[in-house]
């Protein structure tokens, strides 16, 4: 038998140490949690332990501190943010079902020391797992250390090589050189060389603080005989106590089953979305869904199924699969009362029917087609965009008022990063199922899924979301939600089906050329790189740029890593200013980019027949409701410099048409300018002047026909910088001006501006006690930041509560001028069709005999999508191709 015995305090150190920032949407930090159990569970996986416990240290003075006032003195303050997550890291060890303890007066290497004793002492095989170097004094036979930050066991002769004496004298190793981290003396100037020797030469540290006389050196002899007292205190506090009075059963220490139900309540509090998927299916966590999940195999049951839909029904199909516009129907579940739910296979393989019989699939389309519909009927659905674009393969086009119940999760809580209806289940009905990975295990597609487990699978789909619906609606209304999402979130739903449907038409020739063209520029940039380093290496390995940089060059390193060195954007950007090899290193890195990411990409997505690149939007990712794009992600082609503009000449028009671009000019600060009511804003705004260059004659006191184009793009940085809550550092950063040049820009800019820092500080006094921010439309974000008792995370917390109104009402305004035009352009039946959408930029492919009704009317919905203070401003242009369109 084998027992682990866990340092608790060493490990909760490192893990709050090793990962940064991680905390849940509530801003509860989490960090500290997800580290310890994550380095918890690898040994649990990897050692696979008979027995475990845990150990951890209690608030009460120990023994040592009554000794040694000054004991672990000069260790700083346990952190708040690492306080707060210690009782959940002890919920999170119980429910592992591992032993915990502590003792009060006495460490966690007390305990550990007593335990492993009595383990040895029955002839049990113990591993202590630290990184502290003081339990080494209780390696023995049946005790070794294992160092889990090195992957390695320490034993009796690790021991005797490092300290030139076995574990038994380990004690007064640390007795004559002290240790640090627990401020224990030792004595002053006496290092682990030294004391080596010493100890090598006296059998005892008895003898050594006896028998000065017998060391050779006068200044060493002299300092042993006058710190006999210190030696002696210094060996009492590191010497472990290994009688500490706790019971020791060897049945306790046993490995269990956890508990996972709590477990995954743990990990769902934290939001560890990676942890609860490691618990398995088959463990009773959570509430099963109680729904009856039947098949159905003949038209005539599916009919007498449909003829009981009165007002709603809950509906998901199942596909081959996750692309919309490719995938083949597998089957449909529906749910029209919470206690049953039915599933309809009719694109089942061999391998997954069995001997079930499956309708026609034209059947069972022309048996729901009536219902989906029906404008009179409301649907409920997860995600019901892609349940949209399936179904309009098949000929339906989906009517009625529509529940998703993801898009109302996401409204409900913007900072959680996945809104699956795995996830939503659990946090609001406390429901675990399956995930779509779980069911598909090895097979190619839903398809080769069996019937009867398909049916399990896709019916609780049906009732979870049936389930929801009442619950998250109810929510959305009570924290007045429901008119963004019903006049806003889900009208766009369509809008983005349109889009992707859509795609964009892209020159595949022209992406290649420039590939070929950009690995020419690529090839000669390394070779520059190489002259410069006067040596060959991978310019894409960290490890070998910052031996190149900070060793060969010899340049001034700026920040450090774990693993060395930084040579991130920003320090780059720094060493840029005095080497040219880091310049030609942020070139090559973004050229590199742009080829693997678009043109190297692009050509073989798109669709064959057509020539079309299909994007997909999302709707659930940002925190600020901004729209993001995936699969790919067109949204981050550049906008400028030269090879952004030639990427974009490769989006083309259909032979025929143009490209039309409608983007808004300076919109978030015309929302500003609303939001604060500052008058200097207004007044820019209203006049139709340049803000930015309004702004530089502000900053330089100067007419703004003088202001320079250097001046203007100071200007910009700061009116773009106040929005995002930019400090002096960042922004002398941003300017590569001292720092105080950019105090004093920003001191200035506030004096001329007194409404923007009125509404700075009251928006964020206002969200540190209501907890949400509000854009006008009515989203909400929490910004649980704020209330950290850490000054990074609060300041944090302070630049969201400024930023998130600003952002998400952009994102708002964007999204129903969307909304309107596509009502717009279907009432005249024209063939212009929206097909892109980045960020504040929508663009559009029309037929060239409809660009001038098409223009107008864009620019009328865009600038008349709402009323602020100060008018919004659409440019718009146009091309046979994305950058003419965009010029």
């Amino acid at each position: 038998m084998n027992l682990y015995l866990i340092d608790g305090n060493s490990y909760v150190y490192r893990a709050f140490y090793a990962i940064k920032g991680l905390a849940n949407s509530k801003g509860f930090p989490t960090n500290a949690v997800y580290g310890f159990t994550t380095m918890l569970l690898k040994i649990v996986r990897e050692k696979k332990p008979d027995a475990m416990a845990v150990s951890f240290d209690t608030s009460a003075p120990t023994e040592r501190h009554i000794l040694f006032e000054d004991y672990k003195a000069k260790r700083r303050e346990t952190p708040p943010d690492l306080i707060a997550q210690l009782p959940l890291i002890r919920k999170t060890v119980s429910a592992l079902n591992i032993s915990v303890f502590e003792t009060p007066g006495y460490e966690a290497d007390d305990i550990i020391g007593t335990l492993a004793g009595k383990a040895a002492s029955e002839g049990i095989e113990v591993f202590i797992v630290t990184a502290d170097k003081d339990m080494l004094q209780l390696v023995s036979d049946n005790i070794r250390i294992y160092d889990p930050m090195k992957d390695r066991l320490l034993d009796t002769a690790y021991v005797k090589e490092k300290f030139g004496v076995g574990p038994e004298r380990v004690t007064e190793f640390m007795a004559l050189t002290g240790d640090a981290s627990d401020n224990i003396p030792g004595i002053r100037g006496i290092g682990e060389k030294t004391a080596t020797e010493l100890l090598a030469a006296f059998g005892s540290l008895e003898e050594l603080l006896d028998h000065p006389e017998r060391i050779k050196k006068d200044r060493l002899r002299q300092m042993i005989a006058d710190n006999r007292e210190i030696a002696l205190l210094s060996r009492r506090l590191a010497t472990i106590n290994t009688e500490v009075p706790i019971e020791f059963d060897t049945a306790s220490f046993r490995m269990k089953e956890p508990d996972w139900l709590r477990l995954l309540s743990i990990f769902r509090e934290c939001e560890f979305t990676t942890l609860m998927k490691m618990i398995p299916t088959a463990a009773p966590a959570g509430k099963e869904c109680e729904t009856t999940s039947c098949a159905v195999s003949s038209l005539d049951r599916l009919l007498e199924i449909t003829s009981t839909i009165r007002d709603e029904f809950v509906f998901d199909t199942e596909t081959t699969g996750r692309n919309p516009l490719t995938a083949r129907l597998v089957g449909l579940s529906l749910c029209i009362t919470k206690d049953a739910a039915y599933y309809v296979p009719v694109g089942h393989t061999s391998e997954g029917k069995h001997s079930f019989e499956q309708i026609d699939k034209t059947a069972v389309i022309n048996a729901l087609r009536p219902f989906l519909e029906d404008e009179q009927i409301s649907k409920t659905g997860h995600n019901l965009k892609f349940d949209i674009m399936v179904l309009r393969q098949e000929g339906i086009e989906i009517k009625g008022r529509l529940y998703d119940t993801m898009l109302a999760a996401y409204l409900l809580n913007p900072n959680k990063s996945a809104h699956s209806l795995e996830e939503v289940a659990f946090e609001y009905l406390g429901k675990r199922k399956k995930s779509f990975t779980e069911v598909l295990k090895k097979r190619a597609t839903f398809a080769e899924v069996g019937i009867e487990e398909a049916t399990v699978y896709a019916g609780e789909d049906a009732a979870l979301s049936c389930e929801l619906k009442q619950l998250l609606f109810e929510r959305l209304k009570e924290n007045g939600l429901d008119n963004i999402y019903f006049e806003t979130d889900m009208p766009l739903v369509f809008v983005l089906a349109d889009m992707e449907r859509a795609g964009i038409r892209i020159d595949a020739e022209k992406l290649t050329a420039l590939s070929g063209e950009l690995a020419v520029e690529i090839d000669s940039l390394q070779k520059r790189i190489f002259f410069l380093a006067g040596e060959e290496f991978n310019i894409n390995s960290p490890k070998q740029l910052s031996a190149v940089l900070f060793h060969s060059l010899g340049l001034r390193p700026t920040k450090k890593t774990k693993t060395g060195f930084s040579t991130d954007v920003d320090v780059l950007e720094e060493l840029a200013e005095v080497h040219d090899l880091p310049r030609e290193v942020l070139a090559y890195r973004s050229l590199t980019k742009l080829k693997t990411t678009y043109l190297d990409v692009l050509p073989a997505l798109a669709d064959p027949l057509t020539g079309r690149v299909h994007t997909s939007f999302n709707q659930t990712v940002t925190a600020t409701g901004r729209l993001s794009s995936s699969d790919p992600n067109l949204q981050n082609i550049p906008v400028r410099g030269v090879w952004g503009r030639r990427i974009r000449e490769a989006f083309i028009a259909d032979e025929g048409c143009l490209l039309l671009s409608a983007d808004y000019s300076q919109v978030e600060l015309r929302i500003l300018a609303h939001l604060s009511g500052d008058s200097g804003l207004i007044d820019a705004f209203t006049g139709g002047l340049d803000i930015h260059t309004r702004t530089a004659a502000e900053l330089y006191g100067v007419s703004p026909e003088k202001v320079t184009s250097d001046m203007r793009r100071v200007a910009k940085t700061v009116n773009f910088g106040v929005i995002y809550g930019i400090s002096s550092y960042g922004l002398s950063e941003a300017l590569n001006i001292e720092r105080k040049d950019a105090e004093k820009y920003i001191k200035h800019y506030f004096e001329r501006h007194p409404g923007v820092r009125e509404y700075t500080e009251r928006i964020i006094a206002e969200t540190r006690e209501r907890g949400y921010v509000s854009t006008l439309a009515g989203r909400r974000r929490a910004v649980p930041e704020l209330q950290s008792s850490n000054r990074n995370t609060r300041q944090l917390g302070e630049r969201l509560a400024v930023n998130s109104p600003i952002q998400g009402t952009a994102a708002d305004i964007i999204k129903a001028a969307m909304i309107n035009i596509r009502r717009r352009l279907d009432a005249g039946a024209m063939r212009a069709r929206m097909i892109l959408q980045v960020h504040d930029e929508l663009l559009f492919e029309l037929p060239e005999e409809e660009l001038d009704a098409v223009r107008e009317l864009v620019r009328q919905e865009m600038e008349g999508v709402v009323c602020l203070s100060v008018p919004l401003k659409v440019e718009i242009g146009y091309g046979k191709d994305w950058a003419a369109a965009h010029a």
